[in-house]
């Protein structure tokens, strides 16, 4: 597959196939930024509505980390978590959104990221 690519508002977040980096671009294309911290390929990327240029991305392996990017020193805080995000999707009015994994099914505030409601998924199976 080719790149994958989210808009966020005035930002491009970007990644290669078999890259373990996202780029980080500007309205006019211009690499401003990257973000590396994936010890296995990026293959999917997601911006959280609602907040500040935070993002979600999940590598090949089995961890999704949680950038806060500050644009005013170009540099992105990370919070990295031990299990694989399957899916996410967001509340129509962008104030939340969910995450699932093969453990969790969690609820988040878009603005603050905190984690409104968390539930084991014990035995739910994917197919």
């Amino acid at each position: 597959s080719g790149i994958n690519a989210e808009y966020g508002g005035d930002l491009i977040y970007a990644t290669e196939p078999q890259s373990k980096s996202i780029m980080v671009y500007n309205e006019e294309n211009e690499q401003i930024g990257r973000l590396d911290g994936h010890s296995e390929c990026v293959n999917a990327i997601a911006v959280i509505p609602g907040s500040d240029h935070s993002v979600l991305s999940c590598d090949r392996g089995e961890f999704t980390i949680r950038w806060r990017t500050d644009m005013a020193t170009l540099s992105a805080s990370k919070e990295v978590t031990n299990e694989k995000v399957l899916w996410v999707g967001f509340t129509a009015n962008e104030e939340k959104f969910a995450t699932v994994s093969q453990t969790h099914v969690r609820m988040w505030s878009s603005g603050s990221q905190q984690t409104i409601v968390s539930t084991d998924q014990v035995g739910l199976s994917y197919r």
